[in-house]
């Protein structure tokens, strides 16, 4: 619909095998079991709009070494996403964001989506390095030195989370909004390229993501 919001999210998912001779198999790290598993990994696309969700295209990612073995040429995962980011033709008049996780976080991935005209929004890994207030500090010790009354309870799609936010700058990435959330395991952290935008329009959008995750299921 012209004039609505549509999701691009990036991931990469792992489809075990069994079969040690498998074309393009190799050992892959899978994050949810916490070791290298046997299998394909899959860099892929998802587009979502309202009540409209499709895939949109997926890579096999191949091991430098199968590459060099082969003799082709090797992407990493982020080449495969950011070929992916640049080849995707969203519905006309409709605006784009990029949500991702904090594995893809990185410039090319950014700077990809910028090239677009598109915004993103991802998590950051706790040891990230920001600068506020002209001081560089990591997110986890600029959370850290909060206090309780800086936090406000926001509700988002039923769950209540306990906010703060900060406009900052990231190496490399530039100013952002750094949404600190604080959960019983501790904190955890969310960025977007805007910085105009609520904690709750951040988290919203986030949680956009998770529809991936039912899709490979």
């Amino acid at each position: 619909e012209e004039g609505s919001t549509g999701y691009l999210i990036i991931d990469d998912t792992i489809n075990c095998k069994t079969g040690k001779h498998m074309e393009e198999a190799g050992y892959h790290f899978d994050s949810a079991q916490g070791k290298p598993v046997w299998g394909h990994d899959i860099v892929t696309t998802h587009y979502v709009n309202g009540e409209t969700e499709y895939p949109v295209r997926l890579n096999l990612y191949v091991k430098k070494e199968t590459c060099q073995k082969e003799q082709r040429i090797f992407k990493t995962k982020i080449q495969l996403a950011v070929e992916q980011i640049e080849a995707f033709t969203p519905p006309p008049a409709t605006k784009v964001i990029v949500p991702f996780d904090s594995w893809f976080f990185c410039r090319q991935i950014v700077e990809a989506v910028a090239a677009r005209g598109w915004d993103w929004v991802t998590q950051a890994e706790s040891n990230r390095l920001v600068c506020f207030n002209g001081e560089e500090t990591n997110v986890t010790a600029l959370a850290l030195g909060l206090s309780q009354k800086q936090f406000k309870t926001v509700k988002v799609k039923g769950e209540e989370f306990s906010l703060c936010s900060f406009e900052v700058w990231m190496s490399k990435v530039g100013s952002v909004r750094l949404v600190v959330a604080k959960k019983e395991d501790g904190f955890h952290f969310y960025v977007s390229n805007k910085v105009d935008w609520s904690e709750k329009q951040v988290l919203l959008a986030y949680k956009v993501r998770q529809s991936i995750d039912v899709f490979y299921r």
